[in-house]
C-alpha cells in the first residue's frame, strides 16, 4: 500500500482530498505493475480510478510526478538494522529484500522500473534516494562496525560486500522470480562471508 502522497505546493482552489491521493497513487502502482511503464499514462489512471483528468492535473503535472510521489511512499525493507550475530541479521536482511522485490506490489513495480531506467533516469534517482539508500546505508554502517570490532576482516569495503550479497539475489528477483528459496539464500550469505576470510 502507499502512503500519501509528498506535499506538493497547492495549486489554488479547494483543499486537497488525502483519499484521493491515495487512490491515485496506489491505481498507479496497479496499472504499472498490470501494464508496465509504457502502458501508464494520466489517461488510463483516471480510467482506472474514475478520477477526472482535471483532478489529477490539479495534483501532478504529469504521469512521471505522479510515478515519482508513489515510488517515494513505497517501504521495501525496514531502514534499521536489528542487532544481534552478522550472519543471521545478514540472511535475514537479504531475504527481506527478495520477497519485498517479488512478493509485493511495490516490488513488481520497481521490477518494471529498473529496466527503463535510462529513459526515466529521475525516477531512478528518486528510487535510489528514497526506497534503496536510507536501508542500505544502515546496512553499510552495520558492516563498518563489524570491520571495527574484528567480525570481518581489516581494509573490507562495506559498500562492495552489499554489492556482493544483494547482487545475485536482485538478478534472480528480477529474472526468476519467486525461485530462491530462503536455504539458498541462507547458503549465498554464508558462501560470501566465508569467502572473505583466507
Amino acid at each position: 500500500m502507499c502512503t500519501p502522497a509528498p506535499e506538493r505546493p497547492h495549486r489554488g482552489g479547494r483543499p486537497r482530498n488525502a483519499a484521493i491521493d491515495t487512490q491515485v497513487l496506489e491505481a498507479a502502482v496497479d496499472l504499472v505493475v498490470s501494464k508496465g511503464m509504457a502502458g501508464f499514462s494520466i489517461e488510463r489512471l483516471a480510467a482506472h480510478t474514475g478520477i477526472a483528468k482535471t483532478t489529477i492535473y490539479r495534483r501532478w503535472k504529469s504521469g512521471d510526478e505522479v510515478l515519482l510521489d508513489a515510488l517515494s511512499a513505497l517501504h521495501l525493507v525496514q531502514e534499521r538494522v536489528v542487532d544481534g550475530p552478522l550472519e543471521p541479521m545478514l540472511v535475514e536482511r537479504v531475504w527481506q529484500m527478495y520477497q519485498g522485490l517479488t512478493g509485493t506490489k511495490a516490488g513488481r513495480l520497481i521490477a518494471e522500473l529498473i529496466p527503463d531506467a535510462h529513459r526515466r533516469p529521475e525516477l531512478f534517482e528518486v528510487y535510489w534516494e528514497r526506497v534503496v539508500r536510507p536501508g542500505r546505508l544502515a546496512l553499510v554502517e552495520r558492516l563498518r562496525a563489524a570491520v571495527a570490532d574484528g567480525e570481518l576482516p581489516e581494509g573490507l569495503d562495506p559498500e562492495f560486500l552489499v554489492e556482493m550479497l544483494i547482487g545475485p539475489v536482485l538478478c534472480g528477483a528480477l529474472v526468476r522470480p519467486g525461485a530462491l528459496s530462503r536455504d539458498q539464500v541462507d547458503f549465498h550469505v554464508h558462501t560470501v562471508l566465508t569467502g572473505l576470510h583466507p
